[in-house]
């Protein structure tokens, strides 16, 4: 699963990996609350591993300075997680 799309062109495996490997593309624009319940449910039961695609994490103290960050699209910056 996936949840959140970037600026950058996305490359697609062949159609044929669709084919054979029984795979599925799905899509939508936006998401709503029941989605992102789910994303945490299946973090939260191990079922995702987040960790690579973490950026930083800072505290909460420094959420202004990671927001603008994130904004400018400075740096490589994904997605950062804020620490109570």
């Amino acid at each position: 699963m996936v949840v959140g799309v970037g600026p950058e062109r996305v490359t697609l495996p062949p159609l044929q990996a669709f084919v054979g490997m029984d795979l599925a593309l799905l899509g939508s624009m936006g998401s709503n609350r029941t989605d992102l319940e789910a994303v945490i449910a299946m973090v939260a039961r191990g079922d995702m591993d987040l960790a690579g695609s973490v950026s930083a994490t800072v505290l909460l103290a420094e959420i202004n300075q990671a927001l603008q960050r994130l904004a400018a699209q400075r740096g490589d910056d994904v997605r950062v997680v804020v620490a109570a």
